[in-house]
């Protein structure tokens, strides 16, 4: 498989992500709230504080996806993948994964407390969606440490020669 391909590869699965995800926040849920509103009017209150809060939840997401995009870029050139920048950007997506979590969680708290949730949602969903971008974002560190030793390995060569 070529630089080339890859590259294109995993543009294309990241557009067709980034497509889902607005796809997802923007008709899905909006769509899903209106008919919970309708079918429980005690929530009805609740459909724009929440469709609000999940778009705020989306943002981190959707960010994380340019440090990425740019990542594939470096792929293209050989030799430009192990560079100091690739480490800010897997730093950057950590970061991104870390802030969504921590996101996701304040606004279950908060539906906790207006007594809004449902137990599966607060019980299974909760716990699953946070360790996945915890994990998420432990990864993305422990490229960006990886990346790093890398660049600096690179730098001692070309200088040895």
């Amino acid at each position: 498989m070529t630089r080339k391909t890859m590259t294109i590869g995993l543009k294309s699965i990241t557009a067709l992500l980034a497509v889902l995800i607005l796809f997802f926040f923007f008709v899905d849920l909006p769509s899903i709230g209106q008919a919970i509103a309708k079918q429980n009017t005690e929530y009805a209150w609740a459909y724009w504080p929440w469709l609000i809060g999940a778009w705020v939840f989306m943002l981190p997401i959707l960010t994380a996806f340019i440090p990425a995009w740019q990542i594939f870029d470096t792929i293209r050139e050989k030799g430009k993948t192990f560079c100091h920048e690739n480490a800010g950007r897997f730093r950057l997506m950590g970061h991104c994964a870390m802030a969504a979590g921590i996101i996701f969680l304040c606004l279950m708290l908060i539906m906790t407390f207006q007594r809004a949730s449902s137990a599966p949602l607060l019980i299974v969903v909760t716990p699953l969606v946070l360790l996945f971008f915890l994990a998420l974002s432990f990864i993305c560190r422990v490229f960006s440490h990886l990346v790093e030793e890398a660049a600096e390995l690179k730098e001692e060569n070309e200088l040895t020669i």
